[in-house]
């Protein structure tokens, strides 16, 4: 099975699947200061609930827009999970193409988003994602285009920067 993470600043979504089929899947609190340690227990307890055995898991891919946060879940996966998952990003090969100035600085979860919404609906296409800000990103011929960030529906604009991750050089 692949374990699939989307580390955002409000929320962790976990998603094991089977194939094309979603097996379980969570949402926990964004905690920039838990241990990898205290992240493996809460996804170990997890997986019992949905009666997963950690010896099925032979993936993981992770989105991360909270730098802090992606050594600790690179640690899960080596120590707890015996593999090396796949980091989201903009030099990920994953059939997407970048038409912008800076791909580098591109949200992992902003090329998750667009890569998902491509493979289930085509291209073009418009991926919205609604969370602590709400972004639109476009793609057009297999190309992201583009794309915006608002703030998110109920969160103030302080709310956005104060929690939003920084970008880090």
């Amino acid at each position: 099975m692949l374990l699939a993470i989307d580390i955002g600043n409000t929320n962790i979504k976990i998603g094991v699947f089977a194939g094309n089929t979603i097996v379980a899947h969570w949402r926990v609190l964004t905690e920039r200061h838990k241990l990898a340690d205290e992240y493996a227990v809460l996804i170990r307890n997890l997986f019992d609930l949905a009666s997963i055995e950690v010896s099925a898991i032979y993936g993981c891919v992770i989105s991360c827009v909270v730098p802090p946060l992606t050594t600790q879940f690179m640690h899960i996966c080596q120590r707890y999970l015996g593999i090396t998952p796949l980091m989201v990003g903009p030099r990920t090969p994953c059939g997407l193409s970048y038409d912008v100035e800076t791909p580098d600085e591109m949200g992992s979860d902003r090329i998750a988003n667009s890569l998902a919404a491509t493979v289930k609906y085509g291209s073009p296409v418009i991926a919205i994602a609604f969370g602590t800000a709400t972004t639109f990103d476009v793609v057009v011929d297999n190309v992201y285009v583009g794309g915006c960030i608002a703030p998110g529906l109920g969160i103030s604009s302080d709310a956005l920067f104060s929690l939003a991750a920084r970008l880090y050089q």
